[in-house]
């Protein structure tokens, strides 16, 4: 499993990110977030092993980018 971390944002954009962002592209992203005194740090994971971290970290957020630019 790959996972790495962002942060810091609040629980509600925390809660946006993962309902827009779960499970999506052909890495099946898996978001969580943790909540340490309000300052959430954003954890996105997945099981796919066949890439790096680094190219997990460029698909996230050339992802959310894409998303972003969508809105």
């Amino acid at each position: 499993m790959l996972e790495t971390y962002f942060g810091y944002f609040t629980e509600d954009q925390c809660k946006r990110l993962k309902e827009k962002l779960q499970g999506k592209t052909f890495l099946h992203f898996d978001i969580a977030y943790s909540n340490e005194c309000g300052n959430c740090t954003l954890i996105v994971r997945t099981n796919n092993t066949n890439y790096s971290l680094a190219e997990m970290k460029e698909m996230f957020i050339s992802y959310c980018i894409s998303e972003l630019a969508d809105a």
